[in-house]
């Protein structure tokens, strides 16, 4: 599958994604895919990856975890032709997922069936 379209899929992924949690941003604190923002116009996907390590989980509390702006920033990227920024932003999503997942009505349900389905490929 080339590039494009994985990124096409991934970006789809996390529109899904930001869709269930756009409703559980809460106002006053720094958006974490801004600050991600920042880092990857100042120096690239490598300062992006560099900077998300330093802030998440560490300073997680710090920042309010927006999937919707990442679902936006790596969109952008990729509407740009910058493939490799938007994929150093969909590498970043995994991390997230623990708290999108928390914050979720059918965060526990899902939980359950990713631990059923890990559990079935390590039985495979």
């Amino acid at each position: 599958m080339p590039m494009t379209n994985i990124l096409r899929t991934g970006c789809a992924l996390l529109l899904g994604l930001a869709m269930t949690y756009q409703g559980q941003v809460q106002a006053g604190k720094p958006l974490l895919s801004e600050e991600i923002r920042a880092a990857m116009d100042a120096g690239g996907p490598e300062a992006a990856k560099q900077r998300m390590a330093e802030l998440y989980p560490a300073q997680k509390d710090a920042y309010e975890v927006d999937m919707q702006g990442f679902t936006q920033l790596g969109m952008s990227y990729m509407q740009a032709g910058n493939h490799a920024a938007a994929e150093a932003v969909l590498q970043m999503v995994p991390l997230l997922m623990g708290d999108v997942m928390a914050a979720s009505p059918y965060g526990a349900q899902m939980q359950q069936m990713a631990e059923k389905e890990q559990k079935q490929d390590r039985q495979n």
